[in-house]
């Protein structure tokens, strides 16, 4: 087990996958949601994160360009080729995203 930290600023993270290459996703960020049973699991919400032993973590806010109005909130999965799956909010509304690396 490895304490992966959390973004600036922020209280706490949670890890969601990990792939082959030890890359991991989660959330990191200062709002909770509890899941039922109560106090038996908490959910953090904030910012999507990339974590990995070279580059540590990464807000996935910053790989993507602001222009496109995402703003990504939780990252759930992660594949062997590094794509990346989540939600997060476009123009007010919770929406699923997919990221693909630029190879």
């Amino acid at each position: 087990m490895q304490d992966l930290g959390t973004l600036p600023g922020d209280t706490s993270s949670q890890a969601y996958k990990i792939n082959l290459s030890g890359q991991v996703v989660g959330a990191s960020g200062n709002t909770f949601t509890w899941v039922y049973p109560p106090g038996i699991a908490t959910l953090v919400k904030g910012h999507a994160f990339l974590w990995s032993k070279t580059d540590e973590m990464k807000d996935l806010n910053t790989l993507i360009s602001s222009r496109l109005g995402w703003v990504l909130n939780t990252a759930v999965d992660i594949n062997n080729g590094g794509q990346i799956i989540g939600s997060g909010t476009l123009t007010g509304q919770v929406r699923g995203f997919l990221l693909t690396p630029i190879l």
